[in-house]
C-alpha cells in the first residue's frame, strides 16, 4: 500500500531525494545520550516498507521535546528534533 502511495506521489509532483547530513552514531549511544541528557523515551516504533530500518520517535512529556530517528543494523541517525510533541486523535477505519 504504501508503495501505492509513493507512486502517486511521485506522479503528481516533482519529488527528489534530499541530501542532507544527519547525526549518526551507533544505536547504544543515540538511545543513552536521549534517555540521559534529554530524559526522552520511545514512544512510537514503526519497521519501514521494506523492512531495512526502524522509525522511532523519543519524546520528554514533561517540556514536550521529541527527537525522530531512523535505526539501521550498524547505526542511529536523527532525523529531527523539536517541541510541542502531541497525538492527534487517530482511530482506525477499515
Amino acid at each position: 500500500m504504501i508503495d501505492i502511495i509513493f507512486a502517486t506521489l511521485m506522479a503528481q509532483a516533482e519529488i527528489k531525494p534530499l541530501k542532507a547530513e544527519f547525526y549518526c552514531s551507533t544505536f547504544e549511544t543515540l538511545d543513552r545520550t536521549l534517555r540521559k541528557e534529554y530524559e526522552e523515551e520511545p514512544v512510537v516504533l514503526g519497521r519501514s516498507v521494506q523492512d531495512k530500518a526502524t522509525l522511532a520517535i523519543y519524546s520528554n512529556p514533561s517540556n514536550e521535546s521529541f527527537t525522530v530517528v531512523v535505526v539501521y543494523t550498524d547505526r542511529a541517525c536523527v532525523l529531527g528534533a523539536g517541541n510541542y510533541l502531541f497525538f492527534r486523535n487517530h482511530t482506525k477505519k477499515y
